[in-house]
């Protein structure tokens, strides 16, 4: 054998959580949050640990909806109005794990990461409200092999940390699952805007919702539904309705941009999310599946850049995310790093991110 067969005979098998963990090491000076360094690796280490304990490069033993082939972990960075914030998102249970005991290590892991951040008191508050969107001994849920509960953080400059909670609402009849997001919305104080929103939203499918909590901070909510093959003027005029003129004006500007000669055609996957705070609908937010609307990581790359440049933002953050996410060469012939994109109205001028996957981004 060859020297270099025997190092690669010998080398030791580098880990999913060891390959992520590497990323998110490189992001802490890149977003100012050293300071909490320990309690951003705490965090990391309490969800991932075990959800990451597979070899890099093989495809995950179970199935995860986070990501298109099964990775189960997210970063995500959003540029806009506010300082930049770097977030993750990923499962809480060993890959092998189903239906209940997903259930119960994701409960544990936000009763352990709210204790971390010093949320326990608004944990205690919501903690009925996932309880109504995740029952534990829901069948049709825990039969769901997407999961139910995912768990992430959203990190800010100075250290800020608030703990994020997504629950699946595609499971029961349709009545159903409406239901469950109306009274999300009732427990958000957000009742009366719902009800006229919900009449608005028919055409989309309930997909699912999210909790934020931090420590002294008002819970704020997200409710997520699902669109598949709608033309794009669809989602401007959700965008204008829920997020006034300007921000219909650069949603046309956003799928003109990021989807090219294909704006004119109906779109494939794309998510729109109202974001519940303060007893208001706060936001509007139109998401796009990478995989669908790009035809490789470079064109994804390339489009996102024109994009920012577009609305006045530094694309600089944005490159140098992408350079510390990917394991090699960015890919030409399909779309790997780039999981999923987003614009939001948010305060004034429009919020963008960007969803990775660390996990899959070699030629």
């Amino acid at each position: 054998m060859t020297g270099s067969v025997l190092r690669a005979l010998r080398a030791p098998e580098v880990s999913l959580y060891e390959h992520v963990g590497e990323r998110l090491e490189s992001l802490l000076a890149l977003f100012n949050i050293e300071d909490a360094g320990a309690t951003i690796r705490h965090a990391y280490a309490r969800l991932c640990r075990q959800s990451l304990d597979m070899p890099f490069g093989r495809r995950p033993i179970g199935a995860s909806r986070l990501n298109a082939d099964g990775t189960p972990f997210q970063f995500a960075l959003a540029l806009g109005a506010a300082d930049p914030a770097l977030q993750f998102l990923a499962e809480a249970a060993p890959p092998d794990a189903a239906g209940a005991e997903r259930i119960a290590a994701a409960r544990r892991c936000i009763r352990d990461l709210a204790g971390l951040i010093g949320a326990q008191a608004a944990l205690s508050v919501v903690s009925p409200w996932l309880d109504a969107l995740a029952p534990a001994d829901a069948a049709e849920l825990l039969s769901d092999e997407a999961g139910a509960i995912w768990v992430g953080a959203a990190l800010g400059a100075g250290g800020s940390a608030r703990l994020k909670v997504y629950a699946n609402a595609k499971w029961g009849s349709a009545n159903s699952r409406w239901a469950r997001l109306d009274a999300y919305a009732a427990r958000l104080g957000v009742a009366t805007d719902w009800r006229g929103a919900h009449e608005r939203l028919s055409g989309l499918q309930p997909l699912g919702a999210s909790l934020v909590i931090g420590a002294g901070a008002a819970p704020a909510g997200r409710i997520y539904l699902s669109g598949y093959g709608k033309p794009w003027h669809e989602y401007e005029a959700l965008g204008r309705h829920f997020g006034g003129p300007v921000f219909g004006f650069h949603l046309r500007q956003y799928g003109q941009t990021l989807l090219g000669d294909d704006c004119v055609y109906p779109t494939r996957s794309a998510v729109v999310s109202l974001g519940l705070q303060h007893g208001a609908i706060a936001d509007v937010k139109v998401e796009l599946c990478a995989h669908c609307a790009f035809d490789s990581d470079i064109q994804a790359r390339s489009r996102c850049v024109q994009w920012l440049r577009q609305i006045g933002v530094d694309p600089a953050l944005y490159l140098q995310m992408v350079d510390r996410m990917r394991a090699g060469p960015l890919c030409s012939t399909e779309t790997r790093l780039h999981s999923y994109l987003g614009i939001g109205s948010g305060r004034g001028r429009p919020d963008s991110t960007f969803y990775f996957n660390p996990a899959t981004a070699r030629a």
